[in-house]
């Protein structure tokens, strides 16, 4: 059992896909402990030399 899920955002097709994406939606939805949503500003840079 999970005490917490972090978890990613982006958008998607519908109002709530959009606020959370597709797959961030189907955990919230699913999950039985917290779910934290992270997302980036739109003007964000990934740096990719990273890992």
């Amino acid at each position: 059992m999970f005490n917490l899920i972090v978890i990613g955002s982006h958008s998607g097709r519908s109002i709530f896909d959009v606020l959370l994406g597709g797959t961030t939606a189907a955990v919230v939805k699913k999950a039985k402990c917290p779910v934290l949503v992270a997302s980036l500003p739109e003007d964000a840079k990934f740096n990719e030399d990273i890992g």
